[in-house]
């Protein structure tokens, strides 16, 4: 059953986060980050080729809801394509589904999800919240209504 809009605001007023910069999130376990078209633009973009170019060097296919979406590729070791020792090389153009996390609609929605998460992220529920509830809306409507780039 999908919730209100009203539903959602009271669960996002009590979703606490702030970033500890562990990234939990970019590497170790393995993941799927897909893309957006402005994510593959803005990402070639800052990497100074063509979006062509981007996808065949750093992307993958990803297969959900039997269609095919470009993602991130990840290391063998399951750090995301990106990850360095300082952290996300692209950090300036990172994707949508990055920049949103944890405010990603399943993990809003569900409280299951959300605490099964806490496990792996130490930022969820922190005394300190970095983000303002409109803040937290906007990313979670962003990534509600994102249309993630399919393979060709």
């Amino acid at each position: 059953m999908a919730l209100s809009e009203s539903q959602i605001i009271e669960k996002l007023s009590k979703r606490k986060f702030s970033c500890q910069r562990c990234s939990k999130c970019c590497r170790i376990d393995p993941g799927m980050v897909m893309l957006t078209e402005k994510d593959a633009d803005n990402a070639a973009a800052l990497l100074n080729i063509s979006r062509e170019e981007f996808i065949r060097k750093y992307c993958r296919e990803i297969y959900r809801d039997s269609k095919v979406y470009v993602g991130l590729k990840e290391k063998k070791n399951y750090d995301c394509i990106f990850w360095e020792k300082e952290g996300c090389s692209i950090y300036n153009a990172r994707p949508l589904q990055c920049r949103a996390f944890p405010f990603w609609p399943f993990l809003v929605e569900d409280d299951a999800e959300w605490v099964l998460e806490k496990k792996r992220c130490p930022g969820l529920d922190s005394e300190e919240d970095s983000l303002s509830l409109s803040d937290k809306l906007a990313f979670y409507q962003e990534e509600k209504c994102a249309r993630y780039l399919e393979w060709k």
